[in-house]
């Protein structure tokens, strides 16, 4: 047991653990699809898993877009420890500013409209852009990971006008 270096006991744990359970067949597809010299756009990315770990390839541009400013704080260290653009907006269909009601915890929050009972009942008003303006300055191919608690819809309504 002292041979193997702690990957059987990893491999064991890997079920209880949401990071290799749900994630690293997505990161994974990530790395087959991603080209030199395209840009992953991270929309909803929370902390920068994503980002932080896609960062890492050196030809590949990362942007990172977070609506919730509690968690932009955070994902902001991200960026600048592995050195990919950070952006505190939410991406929709519209320019201006949206209601969101915050969570319980850092990924539940969530526009106004769609608040579930894991939201409090705080409102925070939210900058919000469409992902056409944010690309508007940035050339080249790019490939996005969406995660915006029921809004993807608006985020792809928002591209392409």
């Amino acid at each position: 047991a002292t041979r193997e270096n702690g990957y059987l006991r990893a491999f064991q744990k890997a079920d209880n653990s949401s990071l290799f359970r749900d994630e690293i067949s997505g990161l994974l597809g990530l790395f087959y699809l991603l080209k030199p010299g395209d840009c992953f756009v991270d929309i909803g990315a929370n902390i920068g898993l994503y980002s932080s770990i896609i960062s890492r390839i050196s030809s590949i541009r990362v942007l990172a877009l977070e609506a919730n400013p509690d968690t932009f704080n955070r994902l902001e260290k991200n960026s600048r420890l592995h050195r990919f653009e950070a952006i505190n907006t939410a991406i929709s269909d519209c320019e201006g500013e949206l209601d969101f009601a915050d969570g319980a915890v850092s990924h539940v929050f969530a526009v106004a409209q769609h608040r579930t009972v894991y939201n409090k009942t705080e409102i925070v008003r939210v900058s919000s852009t469409k992902l056409d303006t944010v690309l508007a300055t940035r050339s080249g191919p790019f490939i996005c990971k969406i995660d915006v608690e029921g809004c993807s819809y608006e985020v792809l309504k928002g591209f392409g006008d």
